[in-house]
């Protein structure tokens, strides 16, 4: 195996201090392949900084780094840790708690609406831990929508 071939490829979501920090622990460290480093400001500094460096940038948002999950979780699966799955990102993306995973996913089949236009409105929200009540009324929201257009 070549050394880029042995190198894990990794993508970014967000070009703020944190993803930009990021960006250059990432690059010195010769076991990460940075392919992408996505956020929603054009003109961040963050991806201007990875434009010089000459890192693939996006601003259409979540969907570039959605792939990336599959690669990365392929390339690293034998090795336990987190799930970096479509719905993580999405969490991440959206700003919302982890945990809330599960209850999503449950609320969303139980009130008849998408698990993920679910987690984008509790991001709207700026939902938080401990606040698992907002997650059913949003729910409820949605699939009483989706009932009405109907």
């Amino acid at each position: 195996m070549t050394k880029s071939s042995s190198r894990i490829p990794v993508a970014i979501l967000g070009s703020g201090n944190i993803g930009t920090d990021l960006l250059y622990k990432l690059r010195r460290n010769p076991r990460f392949d940075l392919r992408l480093l996505a956020g929603i400001d054009a003109a961040s500094e963050g991806l201007a900084r990875a434009r010089e460096l000459g890192c693939a940038t996006s601003t259409d948002g979540v969907e570039p780094v959605l792939e990336a999950a599959d690669v990365f979780s392929r390339q690293v699966a034998p090795q336990p840790m987190p799930v970096i799955d479509n719905d993580s990102i999405l969490m991440g993306y959206a700003n919302v708690y982890g945990g809330y995973a599960h209850p999503i996913k449950h609320a969303a089949q139980l009130y008849g609406c998408d698990a993920r236009e679910l987690v984008l409105r509790l991001g709207e929200r700026k939902v938080v831990a401990a606040q698992e009540d907002v997650v059913i009324e949003e729910a409820q929201r949605l699939g009483a929508l989706l009932r009405k257009a109907a």
